[in-house]
């Protein structure tokens, strides 16, 4: 979803710029630049190739040369993240390739970026992990989020996580980048819950998103009701809260309905239909419910129709729901027409 997208999208980026200096005059260091490139080259490197590659660089005498390996495992995960996830582009996605590295069965991989990571930690503390920046030598932050991303729910990335905002309790930006890793590596605890449930709270919206995605990891109860007390919201994040509650199935339906309604007014086509120049994820529902009326949605249908064009740039899902929930009032208003039709005196 959006949120991790965004934190995936930013350490790429923030990986290219801390390695674009010139490599040093090292035989393997000019070879381990080239690394950040060749891992995405599935015809040359088999997966055990690169498997041997990366593994050889992490154990390198040259920091300079574990430098480059990291940066470009941090390439690999972040096109993982956004080959799987849904809002990215599908033209973009398929350019990235179906071709996945499996970078977790390096022997020891874990425990050697657990080592790099606390050291890191022990010099700087979770507060600097929360500010980005290009220097080199902080290139251990990228190693919570490889953790997060190659090790799902593995409870030693759990304990190096837990530590996080131990240091710095009232750090915002630690306490949201901690949100994310957790969202990453799919964690789902009575303490992860209690730190969504609390941003949730939180003025940015994507922040309360990606809270929103975390929760629906875990089903929390607690979580459900937070969420159920946001449908308020009118910006990015209510999309994001929706399609969390959903995941929740039928236990979310009494706030499904209130969704439904989309404010005091009474719950009627009309009514719902003054939503439809909402541009974000809630539109979807919005189309949905009106179709929920059937035929008598009929005089919304012109609208509902123009939504193929005007609502281009919403994720390719929200566009999928949108027509299919279009094409049902279509059908459902022509045999409406056609009953009134047969009813009408001769």
């Amino acid at each position: 979803m959006f949120p991790n997208r965004c934190i995936f999208v930013l350490l790429a980026a923030w990986a290219a710029a801390t390695f674009a200096a010139p490599p040093a005059s090292d035989a393997e260091v000019e070879r381990y630049e080239r690394l950040i490139d060749d891992i995405r080259d599935f015809k040359r490197y088999d997966n055990a190739e690169m498997n041997d590659l990366i593994f050889a660089g992490l154990h390198s005498d040259n920091p300079r040369v574990v430098e480059l390996t990291i940066a470009a495992m941090n390439r690999e995960s972040s096109d993982r993240h956004l080959r799987r996830d849904v809002d990215v582009p599908s033209r973009f996605r398929e350019e990235l390739g179906k071709h996945e590295r499996d970078l977790a069965r390096v022997p020891g991989i874990k425990d050697f970026l657990i080592d790099y990571a606390s050291d890191g930690l022990a010099q700087h503390g979770w507060k600097a992990i929360g500010e980005f920046d290009f220097y080199e030598k902080n290139l251990w932050k990228l190693v919570p989020a490889l953790l997060a991303s190659y090790f799902p729910g593995d409870p030693d990335v759990r304990r190096l996580l837990r530590a996080g905002p131990a240091d710095n309790p009232h750090g915002i930006d630690t306490q949201r980048y901690l949100m994310y890793l957790l969202n990453a590596g799919a964690f789902v605890d009575e303490e992860a819950d209690e730190l969504r449930v609390a941003l949730l709270a939180d003025e940015d919206p994507i922040t309360v998103g990606s809270a929103a995605h975390g929760l629906a990891l875990s089903g929390s109860k607690v979580g459900l009701e937070a969420m159920g007390r946001l449908l308020w919201r009118r910006d990015e994040a209510l999309g994001e809260i929706v399609t969390a509650m959903a995941a929740y199935g039928a236990r979310a339906a009494p706030h499904m309905a209130a969704l439904r309604e989309l404010g005091p007014e009474e719950r009627k086509p009309l009514a719902l239909a003054k939503h439809l120049s909402r541009r974000d994820e809630a539109l979807a529902e919005v189309v949905d419910a009106i179709a929920c009326y059937g035929g008598r949605a009929a005089p919304h249908l012109p609208a509902l129709q123009a939504l193929s064009t005007q609502a281009a740039s919403l994720p390719e899902a929200a566009r999928t729901r949108i027509a299919s929930a279009t094409d049902k009032v279509a059908k459902l208003a022509a045999l409406r027409q056609e009953k009134l039709a047969d009813q009408a005196p001769l």
